[in-house]
């Protein structure tokens, strides 16, 4: 039985993980060991996912201290990684996204001499100043088997020279698990909200953050925002006037997120996660970002780059009805099949 260590410590990571962990379970070849290095220690970020996804007693949650800055959080990261995969001693690593988890499992894994597969490889922002941009472009070039999402992926791999052995176009997990969990959500007939989601350190800064909270009154429609705890306890949010269409409420569980994007008008967010799921479940999403890695569906007409700019939103009109992705931009909902038949041949 070989082992297989995951590392994981943010929401989408749960996300992203969760039915290629339940998937091996079932196999008699492999054993999971989790790592979670409590990147996102707020449990409606955390301790909901793990519950909601049955993530059993091989998980591991590092002790890492509250409040500390962005470099010192990563760098007890990467010594408490390293010390735990001495102790694990897994035959190989699969790390998830373009996190500061992933940056840091990334290095740890690295200096240990442990195989690492990078799930969700070869995406590009092409932005240097983004943190996942950073992260991603470390974690591909540590890792030594590269499960790109996307044909986009895959081309932005080749034009970096990476070794066409190590790419693998296998589609998006995330896919994988949408599909399986929209056949459990109720539809209902009226779109009465629009979704929104915040979380971009260029999003989150005080200017960008009025700009965007300010204009969403101008919508004219219930908003339901699932916060962000960092946004939440932001001194600088506490100061905004809040407008009167906007309804804040705390994170959700994976099913109960995926339940509002269905039954909503369209999505705002700056999150790529979001933006795949509103595209899995046929509704229309507009980014707040000026550039995205998930240039298919912005290709495809069903996302709209809008920057911090919401009085955009009204100049472009789409269908209150749900669509149907006509390409399979992300797969054939068997990615995880197709990582576990990799892993038994490596």
């Amino acid at each position: 039985m070989k082992k297989i260590l995951h590392i994981i410590g943010t929401r989408p990571q749960y996300i992203k993980s969760s039915i290629l962990i339940k998937k091996l379970s079932k196999s008699k070849f492999f054993k999971n060991v989790v790592i979670d290095t409590s990147q996102h220690f707020d449990k409606n970020m955390s301790d909901i996912f793990l519950k909601e996804f049955k993530f059993s007693s091989f998980i591991t949650k590092l002790n890492i201290k509250k409040n500390l800055s962005r470099i010192t959080r990563l760098a007890q990261m990467i010594k408490l990684l390293g010390e735990c995969q001495k102790k694990i001693n897994p035959d190989i690593a699969i790390i998830y996204g373009d996190t500061d988890s992933t940056l840091a499992a990334a290095i740890s894994l690295k200096k240990n001499d442990i195989k690492t597969v990078h799930v969700e490889a070869g995406l590009r922002s092409y932005d240097n100043n983004m943190p996942e941009e950073q992260n991603r472009i470390v974690a591909d070039n540590f890792s030594d088997y590269l499960i790109a999402p996307t044909k986009t992926a895959v081309r932005n791999l080749l034009k970096e020279n990476f070794d066409k052995k190590k790419i693998f176009m296998f589609g998006d997990t995330m896919y994988d698990l949408a599909i399986n969990t929209s056949k459990e959500l109720e539809i209902k007939t009226s779109n009465e909200y629009i979704l929104m989601t915040l979380h971009r350190d260029k999003n989150t800064e005080k200017k960008n953050l009025n700009k965007i909270i300010e204009s969403l009154s101008k919508l004219k429609t219930k908003i339901i925002w699932p916060i962000h705890p960092k946004i939440k306890n932001s001194k600088d949010f506490k100061k905004i006037k809040l407008p009167k269409n906007l309804d804040i409420i705390d994170p959700l569980s994976y099913k109960d997120n995926l339940s509002l994007v269905i039954n909503s008008k369209f999505v705002i967010t700056d999150s790529g996660g979001l933006q795949k799921e509103a595209f899995f479940l046929g509704k229309y999403s507009f980014i707040l970002r000026d550039e995205t890695e998930w240039i298919e569906i912005v290709k495809d007409k069903k996302s709209f780059l809008i920057g911090s700019k919401i009085d955009l939103i009204k100049n472009f009109k789409i269908s209150k009805k749900r669509f149907k992705p006509k390409k399979s931009f992300f797969g054939s909902g068997d990615t995880t099949d197709k990582i576990i038949k990799l892993l038994k041949n490596i």
